[in-house]
């Protein structure tokens, strides 16, 4: 397993999220993740594309047994470096045959489902170690508004909206690096839910008040902020 996108940009993200998140992890997603789980004391979790291990963390905090899972070794030199009690491997998401069936009481993946390619295999994957009656509580851009621009017309704004039906691929620049994000429609990840066997049990469109991470005072902004909503946080129960 070579270096990838996320290796070249461990460093740089591990310094905008630090231990909790960015503002936007910290305000908006984590919470209504946590709300989602509920008590997770004692429970066994595994933390999707986990990064360099922040959410690891807030989870163990939380008395969770947590096992953190993430393509980039870099993250995961990252994450070990914490030392702490939480298990950290390098692995594809889409094949995760170390560890063992209904393994899992619940899985978390937190902003990671629209940048992996292979989104079958990875919730077949889940599936397979997750127990039934387990909650999968994932996060992603909202995939109606993502795409498109926001545009003002008489002193409002609107999001054009195209291509939101057809499966494609999306070509951002963070941390100086190319990135390769993979658009889909609520309606796929949905149907690749339930041919995997999971029931969809929760849904929350996340609306923000931040621009660029910080708080803005443009009413009319405001107004198209919590019109549009900016993040998707849905739980699946395994049947």
């Amino acid at each position: 397993m070579g270096d990838n996108m996320w290796d070249k940009v461990s460093g740089g993200y591990d310094d905008a999220v630090g231990d909790s998140g960015d503002v936007y992890h910290k305000i908006y997603t984590n919470p209504q993740i946590f709300k989602l789980l509920g008590d997770i004391k004692g429970k066994r979790i595994l933390d999707l594309a986990c990064g360099q291990g922040y959410f690891s963390e807030l989870l163990k905090k939380r008395g969770g047994k947590i096992v953190g899972v993430d393509y980039s070794r870099k993250f995961i030199k990252i994450a070990k470096k914490r030392k702490s009690e939480v298990e950290f491997r390098v692995g594809s998401s889409s094949d995760m045959s170390f560890l063992k069936k209904n393994s899992f009481d619940d899985i978390v993946c937190n902003f990671g489902l629209h940048d992996i390619k292979d989104l079958k295999g990875t919730i077949k994957e889940c599936s397979r170690v997750i127990k039934k009656g387990g909650k999968f509580v994932w996060v992603i851009p909202h995939p109606a508004f993502y795409l498109g621009k926001k545009v003002k017309r008489d002193g409002k704004y609107i999001k054009e909206v195209y291509g939101y039906k057809k499966l494609n691929t999306k070509t951002i620049n963070w941390f100086d690096s190319p990135f390769t994000q993979y658009h889909r429609p609520i309606e796929y990840y949905f149907h690749e839910m339930f041919k995997g066997g999971f029931l969809v049990s929760g849904f929350v469109e996340v609306e923000t008040r931040h621009k660029d991470g910080k708080l803005t005072k443009d009413k009319a902004l405001l107004e198209y902020k919590r019109e549009i909503p900016s993040f998707l946080v849905c739980e699946c129960v395994k049947k």
